[in-house]
């Protein structure tokens, strides 16, 4: 009808018509042309391209929501990486793989050597009440004070400067929850990685031809008899109108006259 986009537009919207209803869901697309087969093939056409829109907004959608789930993972995954390094950057400069075992091996050291020291002790005792002038008191007595020192020497280990195995046992302590947490939060984002990628193929849109597009066998528009019948009515109304109003315009003429 014209040159201009927009009078194609308004004529298109002449020839194709989309019906939807709400209650089954169901969509309804007539086309009409001049010809039979260019209706089937706008039609057909058409059903191509709404089909390539949903599959494109599928993708993007899709794309979209594994990218984001992508990237969390990947920060999870390098929190994890720094953590691992400053764990084996503090066990290096520790010089021990665990210092919380190193301690636990060091309260036992110190247990037996106080149980040592205790049976070293009693058995002075014996001695002083059944000989006190007895020579093994001497030698008693120098492995009771190396006792006594070897033990001040192993809690000095543990705790005491900053040397010691409380501190470090903090740090590691410390660094070890940091991984902790560092490792649920990976595994937090690798299952929200793939229960996104289940919903996204579970929440994809289709478009099911119920009916393909089908080319009639007989043309029902345009209603040539209809058509020409409504004009012949239309112009003898309009005639009759006319003849009436010239009838009362003469009336009114003879009348003043």
């Amino acid at each position: 009808e014209g040159q201009s986009f927009e009078e194609l537009f308004a004529g298109y919207k002449r020839f194709v018509t989309v019906l939807h209803d709400s209650t089954t869901g169901i969509s309804t697309l007539q086309v009409q042309a001049f010809r039979a087969e260019d209706a089937n093939s706008i039609a057909t056409f058409l059903l191509d391209g709404g089909e390539a829109v949903i599959n494109r907004l599928n993708d993007r959608a899709g794309a979209d929501t594994l990218a984001q789930t992508e990237r969390e993972v990947e920060t999870a995954q390098q929190r994890v990486e720094v953590v691992q390094t400053e764990l084996t950057a503090f066990r290096n400069k520790a010089g021990m793989i665990d210092p919380s075992r190193s301690s636990f091996a060091a309260l036992e050291l110190v247990a037996r050597l106080e149980q040592d020291l205790s049976q070293l002790r009693a058995q002075r005792r014996e001695i002083q009440v059944n000989a006190p002038l007895s020579p093994q008191l001497g030698p008693l007595d120098v492995r009771i004070d190396s006792l006594n020192r070897q033990i001040v020497s192993e809690r000095a280990k543990m705790t005491g400067d900053d040397g010691s195995l409380a501190p470090k046992i903090a740090e590691y302590e410390a660094l070890t929850l940091k991984r902790e947490f560092a490792d649920k939060a990976l595994d937090a984002a690798i299952t929200s990685r793939e229960r996104a990628r289940i919903e996204a193929q579970q929440k994809k849109l289709y478009l099911e031809r119920i009916v393909p597009p089908n080319t009639p066998d007989e043309a029902i528009l345009p209603r040539r008899w209809y058509t020409l019948a409504s004009v012949f009515l239309g112009a003898l109304a309009f005639y009759t109108m006319a003849l009436l109003l010239i009838a009362g315009l003469r009336e009114r003429g003879r009348g003043h006259g």
